[in-house]
């Protein structure tokens, strides 16, 4: 198969599967001086739920949020594997979890992520990583 789209085949793949007339591949890639990690999609199953024959998107993580998540997946996968990239294949293996599966899980650990969502041939949307916004305190 002839690679359509850069997100078929950039960075290193975390689970990828093709059947039942849809491509489904995870992948995490060091990008802007970030972690991300990537979901591409195409197919009839894409274009029914994006209207599009190929959707990418996926989330960014700064450092901090790359030791939170590394922990966080050493926790719920009981694992003791170091590697963050390892433990984000053993999540993803078996294609039970889908990237709305782990932004849901960094929103539970209260981990910061940016946001990426590509529609090829149509819109980009990026939502930066939330960033901690000092306190204010009322001077009497």
């Amino acid at each position: 198969m002839d690679a359509m789209y850069p997100q078929e085949t950039v960075g290193s793949t975390l689970f990828k599967v093709e059947q039942a007339g849809e491509y489904r591949r995870v992948f995490t890639r060091e990008i802007l001086g970030e972690f991300e990690v990537g979901e591409f999609t195409r197919g009839t199953l894409t274009y029914e739920i994006y209207g599009t024959q190929a959707h990418y998107h996926g989330v960014r993580l700064d450092y901090e949020g790359k030791l939170l998540v590394r922990s966080r997946l050493v926790e719920l996968l009981g694992s003791v594997d170091e590697n963050l990239e390892g433990l984000l294949v053993s999540y993803f293996e078996g294609g039970q979890y889908f990237l709305v599966d782990f932004m849901d899980a960094l929103d539970s650990w209260g981990i910061a992520y940016g946001y990426l969502d590509d529609v090829p041939g149509s819109y980009v949307t990026f939502r930066p990583r939330r960033m901690t916004r000092p306190t204010l305190s009322l001077i009497a």
